[in-house]
């Protein structure tokens, strides 16, 4: 796991799993990134998911920013570690090339 940080070395890998790896994490970043653009309307939608499922709700605007906050929080987080290994994969292709 701790190799795949380490861009001195190198991952052996044929190169077509890079090219899928680096396309994979490629399009998590974008699926990431239309999740933290379109924050509000997802907060939305999932505020009504939890109240058809039966949660109670007394506040709805602090829920609201509750579940913003927590969107922006795990997505930025999860596109930086694939921008990563994104990037990881993208510098391996280049040295084989």
């Amino acid at each position: 796991m701790f190799r795949l940080f380490d861009f001195s070395s190198t991952i052996d890998l044929p190169t077509g799993q890079l090219v899928v790896g680096a396309v994979f994490f490629l399009f998590i970043t974008c699926y990431s990134t239309y999740f933290i653009y379109y924050r509000n309307q997802e907060a939305r939608r999932l505020l009504d998911l939890a109240k058809n499922w039966g949660k109670q709700v007394e506040d709805e605007a602090k829920e609201l920013r509750g579940t913003k906050i927590r969107l922006i929080i795990g997505h930025s987080v999860f596109l930086v570690l694939c921008l990563f290994l994104a990037a990881r994969f993208c510098v391996e292709l280049l040295r084989r090339f």
